[in-house]
């Protein structure tokens, strides 16, 4: 066994070296030292080490992280069954004995992009108990049936590379860009490798593409333990059920084994009112504004926040009321700094203690200053209306205010929303004076015809009255006479017939005379043609 781990020692390969210029400083391992002291994570877990979960974890001897390696990779094809299909990663444990994975970073990069990212980082206390560990992409669609250990949320590419760090040490790693010491890309155009996961032999330590290998992974014999982080409300009150509005607190983050798959939903009713994520100053100023729709009171300790992609509280220890009664409003503002004007959806959850979703909002791009974004209220087929509204009302009733209050002396300019200044108006319009009058289509002043008759003055010599318009036009000399109409006879249609048949015809007998010309070029060129057709 010493001696596989030795061959897996040496074939490690320097795979995130390609992020030496866009990452700033480097181990010497070729990944940026801010992966490996912890810097970057794409999975921050924020609690405290729990000792007595830890004290609880699986009592086995503790082998060397040196036998956990990376045996299967699967970037995802597009099938029947969707997109990102059979996207997988498997780790393989080589010893016999439980690992530890507190720290362990599977870090990944793609052959085009600046630097790497860690897609999972193990939190504290996580053990490798069985023979191999599964993770699969979130958006996959096997996701969906729960048939792994973990999952992860940054797709693979058809070109990349993984690497399994911790403590500032790669355990192991594998790329397929094409390039030296790397396999050939993922591709799904050349028939022996359509389809194909990456496989680590475990004899050889060498990796290859290969088509449909077996999984390992085995859903009554698990191969990760993670700790139990239970929730830790002591000296919380449960309080009575109160109307009035509970004070703000200070969020904390969670992990998703905050949840408790079987216990009792409590949250059910809760909802979204409003948000306000455009500050003028700071970001104190941002709220999320929740709703108790239900008849029960509903005890918001049991409540999380899922903001992307992460969990917080919504009321802390601390807290001396946590109870929202039945038509109440809860006024949450965030220690985060939410985004102030998204620019796509972004997508804000209630989580109930189970897990499940209890309300979702997905709030667009376009807010602005000094707004919120409301609900104000329901269509006839009861979807909920959600408005930007110039009057953000924090715990109480929503009011939609279309435009923004202006300062004195202004008023709103309906058709582009900005406040303009005041401008007096003449009461009346001046008088034209003697001989003229207003023009009711234009406004202005016109002079009365000096002639009492309704016929208009004649036209000077040689101008004639245009009969649409009214004016004096200029008499045209040319009557036409000069240059008769001769009609088009039978005969020079026919003529003209002859004439296109002649051009067609010269037309092709010019082509005929470049393919006879040109016949052994063109028919080895469509022979070489039916060859790569048939090769592909």
């Amino acid at each position: 066994m010493r001696s596989l781990q030795s061959v897996l020692r040496l074939m490690r390969l320097p795979l995130l070296a390609l992020a030496l210029c866009a990452s700033g400083p480097v181990s010497a391992l070729g990944v940026p030292s801010s992966l490996l002291s912890g810097a970057a994570t794409l999975k921050p877990l924020t609690l405290e080490e729990d000792s007595a979960a830890l004290a609880s974890s699986p009592d086995i001897e503790v082998a060397s992280e040196d036998n956990i390696a990376i045996r299967l990779v699967n970037p995802g094809y597009t099938t029947d069954a969707g997109k990102n299909s059979g996207e997988l990663i498997e780790l393989i444990n080589l010893s016999e004995n439980t690992i530890d994975l507190d720290g362990l970073k599977i870090i990944y990069q793609s052959k085009t992009a600046a630097s790497p990212i860690v897609i999972y980082e193990f939190p504290a206390g996580a053990r490798f108990i069985g023979r191999t560990i599964l993770l699969r992409y979130s958006g996959s669609p096997e996701a969906a049936a729960g048939n792994q250990d973990l999952t992860y949320d940054t797709s693979l590419a058809m070109a990349g590379s993984l690497a399994l760090v911790k403590s500032d040490e790669e355990l192991s790693s594998v790329c397929w860009t094409g390039g030296d010491g790397c396999l050939p890309i993922f591709s799904t155009t050349v028939k022996s490798r359509s389809y194909t996961t990456i496989l680590l032999d475990e004899e050889t330590g060498e990796y290859s593409h290969v088509n449909d290998p077996e999984l390992l992974y085995n859903p009554d014999l698990p191969g990760l333990y993670l700790p139990d982080v239970s929730d830790d409300f002591s000296g919380i009150s449960d309080g009575s059920p109160d109307t009035s509005d509970i004070s703000p607190a200070t969020s904390t983050k969670l992990t998703s084994a905050d949840f408790d798959p079987d216990a009792v939903p409590v949250c059910s009713g809760l909802e979204f009112s409003e948000l306000l994520t455009y500050f003028t100053d700071d970001s104190s100023e941002q709220f999320i504004e929740l709703y108790n729709s239900s008849t029960q009171p509903i005890d918001l300790s049991k409540c999380r926040l899922r903001y992307k992609k992460k969990l917080y509280y919504l009321v802390v220890a601390a807290s001396t009321q946590t109870v929202l009664a039945p038509g109440a409003y809860y006024v949450y503002r965030p220690e985060i700094s939410l985004t102030k004007n998204p620019t796509t959806e972004l997508l804000f959850e209630i989580m109930d203690v189970n897990g499940d979703v209890v309300d979702s909002l997905n709030l667009p791009h376009g807010q602005k200053k000094n707004t919120s974004y409301a609900l104000t209220g329901h269509d006839p087929d009861g979807a909920e209306i959600w408005q930007i509204t110039y009057n953000p009302t924090p715990g109480s009733a929503n009011l939609y205010q279309e435009f923004q209050t202006c300062p004195a002396g202004k008023v709103i300019n309906v058709l582009t929303g900005n406040c303009i200044n005041v401008t007096t108006m003449k009461s009346s319009l001046n008088d034209c004076g003697t001989g003229k009058y207003r023009n009711p289509e234009t406004g202005r002043c016109k002079s009365y015809s000096s002639s009492d008759s309704d016929e208009p003055t004649p036209c000077k010599e040689g101008y004639e009255r245009n009969p649409e318009t009214g004016r004096c036009r200029k008499i045209k000399n040319n009557s036409g006479a000069d240059y008769p109409v001769v009609p088009i006879t039978d005969s020079e249609e026919y003529t003209s017939f002859i004439a296109l048949w002649a051009i067609g015809a010269i037309a092709a007998l010019g082509l005929g005379y470049v393919i006879f010309q040109f016949r052994r070029e063109i028919i080895y060129f469509f022979r070489q043609l039916a060859t790569k057709l048939k090769k592909n």
